[in-house]
């Protein structure tokens, strides 16, 4: 499995983990859409992911994001998803 794949499953994980919603919407419907024209993912050299982490349309996630509690929810599960990876 390519590096930025295993980024991405740390950080679907993680997320999900912590009670963050997966978007059922992507391509697979699993919460990953693997994109190939985005240079940032693409050309990088390091592994690499963008995360959308919500909708600002969707009540809740709007609550979460405008929040200092589930702010801080995102923030802790990408920091446990990187120290994950990491290891």
């Amino acid at each position: 499995m390519r590096p930025s794949s295993r980024l991405a499953r740390a950080v679907k994980a993680s997320l999900r983990r912590s009670g963050v919603p997966v978007a059922t919407y992507t391509a697979g419907g699993d919460g990953i859409d693997v994109r190939s024209d985005l240079g940032t993912l693409n050309l990088s050299d390091v592994p690499t992911v963008v995360v959308e982490l919500g909708n600002m349309r969707h009540p809740a996630d709007a609550r979460r994001m405008t929040t200092q509690r589930g702010r801080t929810t995102y923030a802790s599960a990408l920091v446990r998803a990187l120290r994950r990876f990491l290891r």
